[in-house]
């Protein structure tokens, strides 16, 4: 199976490749009507290792409209939601959002390097 984002899509979720889904959503940098309208995606990926077993990882915190498509994703594969990886809040803003729907994210935040 192929990367294929043709199904992408802001109502839902889509299956791009075999383990992989995106959420998508659109959202102007800053909230500015001034600013580009941008896609912001999360990607979800199948995990599994030793601690957790199989679960499932987003990467990036895309706004708060995409927790159901994730949960969705947990309810269509049985599969739970249990790391995050982020590039720290900084940048997302919608990163209590997700910590509030479960206290048990695990989340991993990239820092940058700094002169």
């Amino acid at each position: 199976m192929p990367f294929d984002l043709s199904q992408e899509s802001t109502e839902g979720y889509c299956k791009v490749f075999e383990g992989v889904y995106i959420v998508t959503e659109f959202h102007r940098p800053g909230f500015s009507e001034m600013m580009p309208r941008l896609t912001n995606r999360g990607f979800i990926f199948e995990a599994d290792n030793q601690k957790n077993g199989k679960h499932l990882m987003l990467s990036g915190i895309p706004g708060d409209e995409c927790i159901p498509k994730v949960q969705a994703i947990e309810k269509d594969t049985g599969l739970k939601l249990k790391k995050i990886v982020c590039s720290g809040d900084f940048h997302h803003m919608a990163m209590k959002a997700w910590v509030s729907v479960n206290k048990k994210y695990h989340m991993s935040i990239i820092l940058f390097m700094r002169e």
